[in-house]
């Protein structure tokens, strides 16, 4: 097989059509940001860092995980998992308020300490995967998510291993 190595020259010379001339600079607004405090009464499930958290990719997935979950196909919600095991749905609206998070489904009692935090994945507007931070993998339905109600979500499936945990927690961050 012979390789064609001929070089061809470039001329990268910027498009005069795309430059805007008369664009001043950049100007920064001083209006203030809208912040929302909402109130609930389960605190966040959240996994502390230890000594048995020896290696740097355990420590760099605890300490860079987000506990709050955006859904990129309803931007509007925004997902938790409480003390308790139950993921929660905060539907945020350019409102004056936030109304308390709603609970959408539930793992159930977290009865030991977790090795890895939960991990929430929206690959389509109608399936979650999560993963509870003990091993289990729960592939869930979740309705259209894009309308402005929450509803109950129902289990499509569950496995018991290691490797979702920790595929989903590292790789897709």
């Amino acid at each position: 097989m012979a390789a064609n190595n001929k070089l061809v020259s470039v001329d990268l010379r910027p498009n005069r059509s795309l430059i805007d001339s008369k664009f001043e600079s950049y100007k920064l607004s001083l209006a203030t940001l809208p912040s929302f405090k909402a109130v609930f009464d389960c605190g966040i499930h959240k996994v502390p860092v230890t000594d048995d958290h020896i290696s740097y990719e355990k420590i760099k997935c605890l300490t860079m995980h987000n506990y709050l979950v955006s859904d990129k196909f309803n931007p509007d919600n925004v997902y938790f998992v409480d003390s308790n095991g139950c993921i929660r749905c905060f539907v945020v609206s350019l409102e004056a308020h936030i109304d308390p998070p709603k609970v959408v489904f539930s793992f159930g009692p977290l009865k030991t300490s977790p090795k890895l935090p939960t991990t929430l994945l929206f690959p389509s507007t109608t399936i979650c995967i999560a993963c509870d931070g003990l091993g289990e993998m729960f592939i869930l339905h979740t309705g259209d998510r894009r309308s402005r109600t929450v509803k109950p979500w129902s289990l499509l499936f569950k496995d018991n291993a290691d490797y979702p945990t920790m595929l989903l927690s590292c790789c897709f961050r």
